[in-house]
């Protein structure tokens, strides 16, 4: 039997519920930020601007430990955007206390799920473009968030070791451009506040703090993106609340 599901998405209490931070989740964000934060904007953010000063047709002249630091801290910053998606999704569903509980030889195998649903929206993104010859940030946040939107429920249950099939709803395509259409333009309104905070800190000289501003930014999208995905999960798997 499929759950009664909203009509439209009641935007306005996901988001309220998205962005109810207490103490204790704003302290887990900065504590997120200061393990996120240093591959970003020590290896990997340094390593690209490096690697896009050189020529295609040189690229295979890249020096060995450009390449080591810039796949190291890939590999780093891949890793903890997943296991803080994780950890939100978990931290909107069941509290921060039960998120952190719980056997915890199963946080790798979440993580490795997470990480392998974001390589399929991803990639399946910039595939879904190809034909058009162009990757704008536009379209490819749309493409991405389409597919996002699609893997929603696949995202929540590896998140959450939810048994497969239970709590399973008929889910339209209408609902999924829908949750896609809120999808981008949360990263949209995200990106925009970022870049004003972090330009702003830029063009007074504090060049570092705009840094770790983008570094506090990027754990902020992850774990909106996780709270979206994860409230869109609970309305569609019981009987929705709000009108």
């Amino acid at each position: 039997m499929t759950k009664p599901l909203p009509k439209f998405l009641p935007i306005v209490a996901i988001l309220g519920e998205v962005f109810q931070l207490h103490w204790r989740h704003v302290l887990m964000l900065f504590a997120m930020t200061a393990a996120y934060a240093p591959p970003l904007i020590f290896g990997l953010g340094p390593a690209m601007i490096e690697i896009s000063k050189i020529p295609p047709e040189r690229m295979q002249e890249i020096d060995g430990a450009l390449r080591g630091s810039f796949m190291a801290s890939f590999v780093a910053v891949i890793v903890l955007s997943a296991a803080i998606f994780v950890l939100w999704v978990r931290v909107t569903l069941i509290g921060a206390r039960a998120a952190l509980l719980g056997d915890p030889a199963r946080w790798p195998i979440r993580i490795l799920r997470v990480i392998g649903l974001f390589a399929v929206a991803s990639l399946g993104g910039v595939v879904a473009l190809l034909p058009l010859g162009m990757f704008t940030q536009l379209l490819a946040t749309l493409a991405i968030s389409f597919l996002f939107a699609l893997l929603s429920r696949r995202l929540v249950v590896a998140s959450m070791d939810i048994p497969k099939g239970q709590g399973r709803t008929a889910v339209t395509m209408e609902d999924h451009f829908r949750l896609a259409a809120l999808l981008a333009a949360a990263s949209f309104l995200l990106l925009l506040v970022q870049t004003v905070v972090s330009g702003g800190l830029a063009l007074v000289g504090a060049t570092l703090t705009a840094k770790v501003a983008a570094g506090l930014f990027s754990v902020l999208a992850i774990t909106v993106m996780a709270s979206l995905h994860a409230v869109v999960y609970r309305l569609r798997t019981m009987a929705p609340t709000v009108p």
